[in-house]
């Protein structure tokens, strides 16, 4: 026994040994099978990422066109803008971009038109454009507006038409309550989404009983509302604000779009106006930074983005590497967002050359692993 144990020694001092002059190999394969683990859990993610990049690109220009046409001059200038944002569409159209954005500038300065709807908006009641509803709310301001549409859908309600209740329900609110200029602004798009009927009806009838109470003394729901409906329509346009009635459902999920075109500002005015309900939707029911990115990104994919939306893809696509994402459960706003950031920019773009470079080393290293210990061995 004793014989066994004492030739067994120098045997594994000799393999210890063997092993020991061949450390830095098995460092240097260790290290290539961490990365190459730590890729092979990103590969789902990578490939709904080329998925995303292969769909085809909203044509800004084009876009742009249309809606000049329509003189929808406030969403052209903003989906030139945002043009002139995606780096790889502005990097082909870059001149034509800026061209286009000084015309419709020029023709939005145009003082002609403005009067004209200006004047319309304010006769009316009605208008998408910023003069237009700048006219329909001016006129509430002086309740010229409240009380136009107090007697008109008071004639309606009288010979049996379809008056609308809500319109009255506000004007009447204008009328016997002294209300501050951000009050008015939000009533104004909320009565103009009413009578188009650009308003979900679930937010309709909710809408509907903050205005009974507003008109019973309990006004400060109702303001509460009104001031986000005026911070969208102030920083994402009136056709944005519009869009958001239209979509959403109850008030909390207007305040969610309020602080989203407060951040993003002119940004927000395209993404609603490209994905409409699908980037509302996503917005006040996500309310993350990574779904604020997803509507950007499929924005600039046009009516493939929105399906892209629609499916739930981006959740996959963006969600950051599974180990940055570890930063989300330690740290929260600008280092998440670093971590996102580097995720997109970094790894998934060179994702397919990092995976068989890294697969290629591990498997050299095991070559050269293999040799040296047969080459111990065989001395």
């Amino acid at each position: 026994m004793a014989g066994i144990t004492s030739g067994s020694r120098p045997r594994a001092a000799g393999i210890l040994t063997g092993w020991w002059r061949c450390r830095w190999n098995l460092v240097r394969i260790a290290v290539a099978a961490l990365l190459l683990l730590a890729l092979v859990l990103d590969v789902p993610a990578a490939l709904a990422w080329m998925q995303y990049r292969a769909l085809p690109s909203l044509n800004y220009l084009e876009r742009a066109e249309e809606l000049e046409r329509q003189d929808r001059l406030e969403e052209a200038i903003a989906v030139v803008e945002a043009g002139l944002e995606d780096p790889q569409y502005a990097r082909v159209h870059q001149e034509e971009l800026h061209r286009k954005l000084k015309e419709l500038r020029d023709e939005q300065r145009s003082w002609i038109k403005k009067v004209k709807r200006f004047v319309g908006g304010a006769v009316s009641g009605y208008g998408d454009r910023p003069e237009a509803l700048a006219g329909a709310i001016v006129a509430d301001f002086f309740i010229v507006g409240d009380v136009r549409d107090i007697v008109i859908e008071g004639y309606k309600y009288i010979s049996n038409d379809d008056a609308n209740k809500l319109v009255f329900a506000l004007s009447v609110v204008g009328v016997v309550t002294t209300v501050a200029p951000y009050f008015d602004l939000g009533p104004a798009i909320m009565k103009l989404a009413a009578k188009t009927g650009a308003m979900s009806r679930k937010l309709f009838d909710k809408v509907m009983d903050l205005a009974r109470l507003a008109i019973r003394g309990e006004r400060k729901p109702l303001m509460v509302l009104a001031g986000d409906v005026a911070t969208v329509a102030r920083h994402g346009g009136g056709a944005a604000a519009i869009h958001v009635l239209k979509h959403v459902d109850d008030p909390a999920e207007v305040a969610k779009l309020a602080r989203y075109t407060e951040r993003e500002g002119k940004r927000a005015a395209f993404v609603l106006h490209v994905l409409e309900g699908d980037g509302v939707r996503t917005i006040a029911r996500s309310g993350d930074d990574l779904a604020e990115q997803a509507v950007l990104l499929a924005a600039r994919k046009g009516d493939a983005g929105r399906a892209w939306l629609r499916s739930g893809k981006w959740r996959l696509a963006l969600r950051p590497h599974p180990v940055l994402g570890l930063v989300k459960g330690f740290a929260k706003g600008n280092v998440q967002k670093a971590a996102m950031q580097l995720t997109q920019n970094l790894l998934r773009p060179y994702f397919w050359i990092a995976l068989p470079a890294v697969l290629a080393w591990f498997g050299l290293e095991l070559i050269w692993l293999s040799r040296k210990r047969a080459a111990l061995a065989a001395s």
